[in-house]
């Protein structure tokens, strides 16, 4: 019997209890280690941080978050989406992945923000193709964007 799925809003917490996958490890390691503590980066992506537009969620799988992401304002007119995932998440029901792709649809779809932008490492091509299926498009390379100095794409999806 598959476990139930349920969005709710994102809680910094959310991401002490992730187990993240092998390709976001090392550089979530530095990031955090940058904010001082996966909360202390969280909050920054909490709904409604700084008063500027945000839709940030977690989806929780048998009460425990797999996935979380959103899309968070960055200047009046461009908005960065991010997501996180277990390395659980992947081995969920295809009911659940799909609803989880659905709810980044949405959040895209629902977005007022003309352009939304995203960003993955070079060596990230699992990230890069989930980037291309939701309709954003490789714009470029950022040299040494990473805080370890890795080499970034960059992502646009214009509405």
């Amino acid at each position: 019997m598959r476990s139930n799925i349920l969005f709710v809003p994102f809680e910094p917490w959310h991401l002490e209890c992730m187990n993240f996958q092998d390709e976001q490890q090392k550089g979530i390691d530095i990031l955090f280690d940058a904010y001082g503590s996966r909360t202390n980066y969280g909050e920054i992506l909490k709904p409604g941080s700084g008063g500027y537009y945000s839709d940030s969620w977690t989806c929780l799988v048998g009460g425990r978050p797999l996935a979380c992401g959103g899309i968070v304002q960055a200047l009046p007119n461009v908005a960065e989406a991010w997501t996180f995932f277990d390395k659980d998440f992947f081995n969920c029901h295809p009911t659940h992945i799909a609803k989880t792709v659905n709810r980044i649809r949405q959040a895209l779809e629902e977005c007022p923000i003309r352009r939304v932008q995203a960003f993955t490492g070079v060596d990230f091509p699992r990230a890069q193709h989930f980037l291309e299926r939701l309709g954003f498009i490789k714009e470029g390379t950022l040299k040494a964007y990473g805080l370890d100095g890795t080499d970034h794409y960059i992502y646009g999806k214009i509405k």
